[in-house]
Order: C-alpha cells, then sequence, then structure tokens
C-alpha cells in the first residue's frame, strides 16, 4: 500500500500468452507502451497520471488515500478464454522497493 501524499513511478513492460503454447507464444496484450491500451482510472481522492517512455509505459501515484485500488490501470478487450491457463511476464522498476498488485 502506498502511503497518502508519497509519490510512486512504476515502469512497465509485459506479455501475457497462454501457459502450453506449442509453437512460439503469441503476446496477447495490446501494446503496453501505448497509453491508449490501458485504461487508468483514479477514485475518490486517488490522483496519479500514465506516460509513455520508449518502450515502457509509466504509472505515477501522486496521491494515495491509502486504499490501494483507487488508482489502477488495465488492459480490456483482451481475448482471453475461460478456462485456458495464462502466463503474465513483466518487467517493473520504481524509485524505491514497493509492492504491486498484478
Amino acid at each position: 500500500m502506498i502511503q497518502k501524499n508519497f509519490v510512486a513511478m512504476v515502469a512497465f513492460l509485459a506479455s501475457l500468452t497462454f501457459a502450453n503454447a506449442a509453437d512460439s507464444p503469441k503476446n496477447l496484450l495490446k501494446p503496453t507502451h501505448k497509453i491508449e491500451s490501458w485504461r487508468f482510472e483514479q477514485h475518490d481522492s486517488a490522483k496519479g497520471k500514465i506516460t509513455a517512455e520508449e518502450d515502457s509505459i509509466i504509472f505515477e501515484v501522486t496521491e494515495s488515500d491509502g486504499t490501494d485500488w483507487h488508482i489502477q490501470a488495465f488492459q480490456t478487450g483482451l481475448d482471453l478464454k475461460d478456462g485456458k491457463e495464462y502466463v503474465i511476464t513483466f518487467k517493473a522498476k520504481a524509485l524505491a522497493d514497493r509492492s504491486i498488485l498484478v
């Protein structure tokens, strides 16, 4: 959880593939370094911003109200199937150690 008035910034690069892909796995995510690929939500008094830099997307929390889900980012419209297993891989980097929910 992020402390109130604490700035958190995470650079994120990800892929999502079928768990048991026989061929080379196809990334099912939309381009992760494009802002239009993401839905970025800010709830109640939590504030943040989303920016793109090179091959990464950057999520920055500028104001937290103490509830971890009040700032969230996700992709919609992914072609995921019930009962299938998927593997998500990502690289994330931040200015300091922190936890994130995936």
